[in-house]
């Protein structure tokens, strides 16, 4: 009777250990699968943030207008008031370490700003004519182009009505009665990868005008996918690493479908965590089920067998 009531103690101990085992390791299974879940996404978040932001990188231009001093020049006249000869400056189209202020392929208007005083002798001078010439880094001519520029005109009523409504702003100095004349002197200017430009020079040819101060402005043109990532920056970072995120979670996801097609692997990596050197599979469960149940069966046949 003692050895009957041990084998039903044995038999009961291995059932609930088999049971502890494959729960065990079902929950081992788990853990390991929404570790590895929650690694992977953070990965794909990343790294779709970073390939968008290297694609915005290389292929934006680091600035999309340049602004530089025009220091304008001319010949003084030895006997009379005023300029001998027209005025001019060279102004360099490069950025610091001799680096290429031009994006290839990219459009770029080229704009003059000059700061006249609305002086007499400005609004006698009448039209005028400014040119640019390109240069390349040899010295050679890459595009001249010549436009012609005037003050705004203001009748005498009007500049009567501003003088006295600007009365107080003028004496105190923070209004002056000038004008700032824009001018395009390129509509569109695509760098030439043999022959590109280094230098510029300006020439205002006329010698009756009077200016403050003048500036090269240089502002990029945007077409297609730049004009939609300058114009709507948040919008087309939601979509850029939507998509890229789409294809990176498809790709991670046939991978674990492989992955997870043969769990040898997976078993395997867990184990390694755990120190565990056992290897769980269906068929050992399988077999570990059947071997409790055949120890039962045992168990049941003595019980009813009577002693003699």
């Amino acid at each position: 009777m003692s050895i009957l009531v041990g084998r039903i103690i044995d038999g009961f101990r291995k059932s609930i250990q088999s049971s502890l085992f494959t729960i065990f390791h079902y929950c081992q299974g788990v853990i390991f699968t929404a570790f590895a879940l929650v690694v992977t996404g953070t990965l794909v978040i990343w790294l779709s943030i970073f390939i968008y932001g290297a694609f915005y990188y290389s292929y934006m231009p680091p600035a999309t207008q340049y602004t530089k001093p025009v220091h304008l020049q001319f010949r003084p006249c030895d006997d009379i008031q005023g300029a001998c000869s027209f005025m001019s400056a060279n102004v360099s189209l490069t950025r610091k370490g001799d680096e290429q202020l031009f994006l290839r392929g990219l459009p770029y208007s080229i704009q003059l700003d000059i700061e006249m005083p609305e002086s007499p002798a400005n609004l006698e001078a009448g039209m005028f004519m400014i040119k640019i010439i390109l240069y390349s880094k040899k010295g050679d001519p890459v595009l001249t182009s010549s436009r012609a520029a005037v003050l705004r005109y203001k009748s005498r009523l009007v500049q009567t009505i501003n003088a006295f409504t600007s009365a107080a702003a003028l004496l105190s100095g923070t209004y002056e009665e000038k004008q700032v004349v824009n001018v395009e002197l390129v509509d569109e200017y695509e760098e030439d990868t043999y022959h590109p430009a280094t230098t510029a020079f300006v020439e205002v040819q006329t010698k009756f005008i009077q200016v403050y101060s003048s500036q090269l402005r240089i502002v990029a043109k945007f077409t297609g996918i730049r004009y939609l990532l300058f114009q709507y920056p948040t919008i087309s970072a939601v979509c850029g690493i939507g998509s890229i995120m789409y294809f990176l979670v498809i790709i991670a996801t046939l991978s674990w479908w492989r992955y997870l097609g043969n769990p040898a692997p997976m078993y395997a990596v867990s184990n390694m965590f755990t120190g565990s050197t056992h290897n769980i599979s269906d068929e050992n469960i399988m077999s570990v089920g059947a071997s409790a149940s055949r120890v039962e069966e045992l168990q049941f046949t003595d019980i009813d067998t009577p002693s003699t």
